[in-house]
């Protein structure tokens, strides 16, 4: 039995994770983008005049079961995937491109939008509904969907590809992730690198079939501890160079030619819509409207801050001696710039930090702000064992939303 079909039977409506198989994935998004092509085309062919309930209303209410199995399935591929799972994701990812293509270049459906747009002061919308109409009409507008036939045929596949090459991109990141090990052979090469860093190195490795041994791997929680405290500077070299160049090393996982592709392929689309290049069309529904008005926000940082990068390498280069200084040599030095001038150091602040403090302040924040609580329940669905999953309850003790927390990419 597909889950996805049926009500789930659990506490909020979560999703039973012990009962979704990987198997139910495809068979429900294929179902769930039939179901909704089948309902746009009833609010396409809908004779009665477009009205906000006739139309937008019932676009937003479209979907439900692509809705569900997407927000499953998307959750999982970034959280906790699988060879299988990352095999529908390439699989799927331009079918799902090319389902949301039928829906903001239909030229029939945007009709229905346009009609109420013009004459969206005579409707009597609530300050919501004007939003959502003006909102979508500019999205349907920004995707192209006025162009002339050959052209949107153009930015469909265009999307497709660029969909399926951002899938690879990730999966290869990923990838290459899971797969780098940095084995270090004997505990006189860790000096300095705090105790708690050294024993999950040490548990990681004897998963990994190399007990007695450690492996570090070129991620952001243990780049930064290596590079800070790391004594052996060849240590911090190879694991800063290993995270830097993911991708970028011209093998099985190079993403080099994906993202020359989908930078072409993005000016292109660009292009055909009239801007100038990309950065101009992602900018055109935002504050900042113009890729001008964001170099000149940058540069007004980026001057004063180099500035001061310069002075505090020069700094660093001095404790340092004769040696060249390199980038995987600033956080080390830092350190002990930061230990000497104000005598504290990160690691002295570590204890008070541990994801479970950090967790508890945010949480803290939160009731002191907009007077929510978090109350922990050990027996809500998840999709694995690390996940921590939540209660969120307002002043009235009411439950208004639920909160899982998961630290970890699988």
């Amino acid at each position: 039995m597909n889950p996805f079909f049926h009500s789930y039977q659990t506490p909020y409506n979560i999703p039973p994770f012990e009962k979704i198989e990987d198997a139910h994935f495809r068979e429900a998004f294929i179902e769930g983008m039939r179901e909704q092509e089948l309902e746009y085309e009833k609010i396409e062919n809908n004779l009665d005049t477009p009205t906000f309930e006739n139309t937008l209303l019932a676009i937003e209410r479209s979907g439900s079961l692509l809705k569900k199995v997407s927000s499953v399935f998307d959750n999982l591929v970034a959280a906790n995937t699988n060879d299988t799972l990352n095999a529908l994701d390439v699989e799927l990812t331009p079918k799902r491109a090319e389902h949301r293509n039928r829906f903001w270049l239909s030229t029939d459906m945007f009709a229905r939008i346009d009609a109420l747009y013009q004459s969206r002061d005579q409707l009597g919308l609530t300050p919501e509904q004007r939003r959502l109409l003006e909102e979508r009409h500019r999205t349907f507008v920004q995707k192209g969907v006025q162009l002339p036939v050959e052209k949107r045929a153009r930015l469909k596949e265009i999307s497709k590809r660029v969909s399926s090459l951002q899938v690879a991109f990730q999966q290869n990141l990923l990838k290459e992730k899971q797969n780098y090990n940095l084995i270090v052979e004997t505990i006189e090469e860790l000096e300095g690198i705090p105790a708690d860093i050294v024993a999950a190195a040490s548990e990681t490795a004897a998963r990994a079939g190399h007990a007695g041994k450690w492996i570090f791997k070129a991620t952001q929680g243990t780049l930064y501890a290596v590079l800070t405290y790391a004594q052996n500077r060849n240590l911090r070299k190879e694991l800063y160079e290993a995270y830097v160049n993911r991708g970028n090393r011209g093998d099985e996982y190079d993403n080099n030619a994906i993202a020359v592709e989908m930078a072409s392929l993005r000016l292109e689309s660009a292009q055909i819509l009239g801007y100038a290049n990309y950065a101009e069309y992602g900018l055109s529904g935002t504050m900042a409207k113009t890729s001008d008005r964001v170099l000149s926000l940058l540069k007004s940082v980026w001057t004063p801050a180099i500035r001061r990068a310069k002075q505090e390498r020069a700094e660093m280069q001095r404790l340092m001696g004769d040696e060249t200084f390199q980038s995987w040599d600033w956080w080390f030095y830092a350190e002990k710039i930061r230990k000497a001038k104000y005598d504290i150091s990160e690691n002295s602040v570590r204890p008070y930090f541990t994801i479970d403090n950090v967790r508890d302040g945010a949480f803290s924040v939160a009731q002191k702000l907009f007077g929510i609580r978090f109350v922990e329940r050990d027996d809500l669905p998840k999709y694995h064992e690390d996940v921590r999953t939540f209660e969120v309850k307002d002043r009235s003790d009411t439950v208004i939303g639920l909160f899982y927390c998961d630290y970890f990419t699988r």
